[in-house]
Parts: C-alpha cells; sequence; structure tokens
C-alpha cells in the first residue's frame, strides 16, 4: 500500500484544519457563510486516504468523511443514500470479500471531483471464487472536503 495509516491521519488532521478556516468567515448578502474551497492536491489527498482505508477495511474511519446525505452509486453494489446506509453496504461487502484490495491510478481533479482509475482484486468468501474489476470511481466533495457523491462505473 503506498498509503500509511500515518498519512491517513495527517489527511484526516489536514482536512480540519481547512475545515477551520470557514468558522468566522465573512458572510453574503443573503447571510450564508462564503466557503473557501479545499484545492485540487487535498481533495486528492482525501480520495487517496478513503482508498487506503478501504483497503484496511476501516469502515469506522470511512464513515465520518463522508457528508450525512452522502450518495453511493455503483454498477455492482447498486445505491446507497445516507451514512448509514452506506456503512451496511460496506459492511457487507467486506464481509463478502475479506481480502478486497483496489489498485487506484491517475488521480485527477475538477470542480471539487476527484476521478481515478482502478483495479480492484478480491475472492468471495462464499464461493471462494476470484474477482477482478477495473473501472473508474468519481468522488464529489463538498466545499469542506465531505465526500457528496461516490460514482463507481466498472467494466
Amino acid at each position: 500500500m503506498s498509503i500509511g495509516l500515518c498519512d491517513i491521519a495527517a489527511a484526516c488532521r489536514r482536512k480540519r484544519q481547512i475545515q477551520s478556516r470557514f468558522v468566522n468567515l465573512a458572510r453574503n448578502p443573503g447571510g450564508k457563510y462564503i466557503a473557501a474551497s479545499m484545492t485540487n492536491s487535498e481533495l486528492i489527498e482525501l480520495a487517496k486516504a478513503y482508498v487506503a482505508l478501504s483497503n484496511s477495511h476501516r469502515i469506522d474511519l470511512i464513515m465520518p468523511m463522508f457528508a450525512a446525505g452522502a450518495l453511493y452509486a455503483s454498477t455492482a453494489v447498486g445505491e446507497h443514500r445516507g451514512r448509514a446506509t452506506i456503512g451496511d453496504m460496506m459492511h457487507g461487502f467486506f464481509t463478502r470479500y475479506p481480502d478486497v484490495h483496489w489498485h487506484a491510478t491517475n488521480y485527477r481533479c475538477t470542480d471539487h471531483r476527484v476521478s481515478f482509475d482502478f483495479t480492484m482484486t478480491a475472492n468471495d468468501a462464499t464461493s471462494g471464487e476470484g474477482l477482478e474489476r477495473s473501472g473508474l470511481e468519481q468522488f464529489e466533495f463538498t466545499a469542506d472536503g465531505s465526500i457528496k457523491k461516490i460514482t463507481v462505473d466498472t467494466a
């Protein structure tokens, strides 16, 4: 794994630092805070941390990364909305594929959206059958760096 748990902790600390920039910002005429966005590099760091946590099956650390009403849409596992539903799906997925691993490459970011190519390998715990999928994963983030939407398209 190219990202260690120390790197993940650093990315989470960085997210908190960035989020603190939103406190006490000037208000616009509509009364809402104007938020400076996270940089493309920061969002890519968060996506890499998510992949590393997924490879470690750390649902407890993945779930706080999602916005409350987040959407997870995948050609392989369907649509799941909200943290609890997404967490349940992940728990079932990691139970079925206990050795699942994603190899992600070609990270890119535009307009709060991070995309990367991946190859996933796993063995089904029930059947023992091996699985390999390639595809494109796309993250859409809120201004404070929470995951708003994940779309997974597999070949």
